[in-house]
């Protein structure tokens, strides 16, 4: 499929990487995914390909569900949300755009070994960055992982005990500092 795509190249031109990836998210979720990246502007979409796995199934040809594929690429690529991936490209920035998601410990054993979290009770707590400039078309997050950190020279425990900072009261100041 992903060949498919890159071979089809109208509308998709040299601008565009096509390639299959494994998606792991928070609470047990993952698919399959086509990932169509804009090499100009860094940013791209991925398309869970679970459904159209069913489709080709049923009985739908390979021609059909690429384009159906490309039609969903370009659509989400008009539509796009603002991006402003400044607030992950340095430190500072990330640590004052963070924001704090509960997940279940025991459902995301395997995909929190990748990624610096907090462990309460029966959940953990992870970090993301919400990278869009308004939601009129959609959230866009960035969750924060060990390779991003790995990216800055930043250790997990650092950057925890950074973010905490920010979040929590200070017994100093009195009063909470907020991101």
């Amino acid at each position: 499929m992903a060949e498919k795509l890159q071979a089809a190249q109208s509308p998709f031109t040299s601008q565009y990487q096509v390639s299959v990836k494994n998606i792991e998210k928070a609470n047990g979720m993952s698919y399959r995914g086509i990932e169509i990246a804009d090499q100009q502007s860094g940013m791209g979409v991925t398309i869970n390909m679970d459904k159209h796995y069913k489709m080709y199934l049923d009985g739908k040809s390979m021609d059909e569900i690429a384009d159906l594929v490309q039609h969903q690429a370009l659509n989400a690529f008009e539509n796009k949300p603002d991006v402003d991936v400044s607030r992950v490209e340095d430190y500072e920035s990330l640590c004052s755009n963070v924001m704090m998601e509960a997940v279940s410990r025991e459902k995301n054993a395997e995909y929190l070994q990748n990624d610096p979290h907090l462990d309460m009770a029966d959940l953990s707590i992870i970090y993301c960055v919400n990278v869009s400039g308004s939601r009129e078309h959609g959230l866009g997050v960035v969750t924060v992982d060990n390779r991003l950190l790995d990216s800055m020279g930043i250790s997990q425990d650092q950057f925890q005990k950074d973010v905490l900072d920010r979040a929590l009261p200070r017994e100093d100041a009195g009063t909470a500092v907020s991101p």
